[in-house]
């Protein structure tokens, strides 16, 4: 009952996924296959990072 709120929390508040799947006893694609939407984005600006670095258009 413990597995998806610690999860869930220490993805959120921005741990390794490493070391949280260590703790949890999974593989790391194991834990992003279920807690990927947890992952902090602190900006929201979905997709930016790879537009920025690749042109997307603008120059």
């Amino acid at each position: 009952m413990t597995r998806h709120p610690f999860a869930s929390l220490m993805i959120s508040s921005g741990e390794d996924i490493n070391w949280a799947a260590r703790m949890m006893g999974d593989r790391v694609e194991t834990v992003l296959r279920h807690y990927h939407r947890y992952l902090p984005d602190k900006e929201r600006r979905d997709g930016a990072r790879f537009l920025e670095r690749y042109g997307g258009g603008k120059k």
